[in-house]
């Protein structure tokens, strides 16, 4: 009975915890919206207060004073790009190490773990050094391979730790009947790993979507902006508009929370399923 009435409480603590983190959690979305409606004077005076009318005008104006319609499209483009390229090299990789007898495979796995414990903007100085160089400024495709760089060793240590765990009985049987190297990675081990790939593409899309740091250095035409660096210009040296930033916040954040919301189940068990194979 007593051991009963424990269970409850720490059940009843958990969702008062969990009601908690949600309130937390949904409050600056709840904020960035209602802000999304009012002038900037209203911002600073009533924050709290609902918008007195429901009108578009700072919508209207991210859109046109920072293109963020172009920006979405060039985050988009290295969003899922660097996505695409990353899942490919991590599923070969993750391949080579896994299902093959490659003598030095545990020392190119620990090679791309060690990967995960450098800070990415701690490389910014010879990488703004190689760019500058080679003429790589306000071009999107060498920042597609740089994102690539610092995603692949995440997604190898979890793509590695997937596909450990399906039977190598698979690969015997495909290569008796015929199938080819990259017909069994791409056609039947990568479906298999769905869960795994599913959740590196989320991490992946995610991380190059938020990203500021290099965007903003090696970004300076406003036609390549990232929905990052747009952000910027938005907000002047002496004054912001501050309605027109909350505005293009909005239509920064919708594809994200979209995005996850659609893969939720399947970053899960990707997660899931790869702790315990792993």
């Amino acid at each position: 009975m007593l051991q009963n009435k424990e269970s409850k409480i720490l059940k009843y603590c958990m969702y008062v915890c969990a009601i908690i983190w949600t309130i937390f959690s949904v409050a600056p979305l709840i904020f960035t919206v209602m802000s999304s409606f009012k002038s900037t004077n209203d911002i600073y005076g009533n924050a709290f207060s609902l918008p007195k009318t429901m009108s578009f005008f700072n919508y209207e104006t991210a859109l046109s004073k920072a293109n963020i319609v172009t920006a979405i499209f060039n985050s988009f483009f290295l969003a899922i790009s660097t996505t695409i390229l990353v899942v490919i090299l991590a599923t070969l990789v993750a391949y080579v190490i896994t299902r093959t007898g490659f003598k030095f495979r545990n020392l190119v796995l620990t090679y791309f773990v060690i990967g995960l414990t450098i800070p990415m903007h701690t490389t910014i100085i010879p990488i703004a050094d190689i760019i500058n160089r080679y003429g790589f400024k306000n071009h999107l495709t060498p920042l597609i391979f740089l994102y690539a760089t610092f995603q692949l060793p995440f997604a190898i240590f979890m793509m590695s730790g997937y596909m450990r765990g399906i039977s190598k009985e698979i690969d015997e049987a495909a290569i008796i009947d015929g199938c080819g190297r990259l017909r069994l990675v791409f056609g039947i081990l990568l479906p298999l790993a769905k869960p795994a790939a599913a959740t590196i593409s989320v991490f992946t899309f995610l991380s190059v979507y938020n990203e500021f740091i290099f965007g903003l250095m090696f970004l300076t035409d406003k036609t390549k902006y990232t929905i990052s660096v747009a952000l910027m210009s938005l907000n002047g040296r002496y004054s912001s508009d501050k309605g027109a930033i909350f505005a293009a916040i909005c239509m920064f954040i919708i594809p994200i929370v979209i995005i996850y919301v659609l893969c939720q189940k399947h970053v899960e068990k990707g997660i899931t399923a790869g702790a315990v194979k792993g």
